[in-house]
């Protein structure tokens, strides 16, 4: 895919495609990645978003059990 097909699909201006791909750009907020994963039918995991989700949520629910049982 070109880097204006691509950014026409996302909505980002193609040199900022071409930013991204050199590294010089770097998207590290989970609302963004989690558009990217979405709009490009990309697992979460490889944009390294669930492994955070799915120890934040079990950290609440270890929390929520050990506070429960006592």
């Amino acid at each position: 895919m070109s880097q204006s097909a691509l950014g026409e699909r996302l909505g980002y201006a193609p040199s900022y495609i071409s930013f991204l791909e050199r590294g010089q750009r770097t998207i590290t907020d989970h609302g963004p990645r989690s558009y990217l994963s979405r709009a490009l039918a990309i697992p979460p995991h490889a944009l390294g978003i669930t492994a955070d989700d799915d120890f934040r949520s079990a950290s609440r629910l270890g929390d929520s059990t050990v506070r429960g049982s006592r």
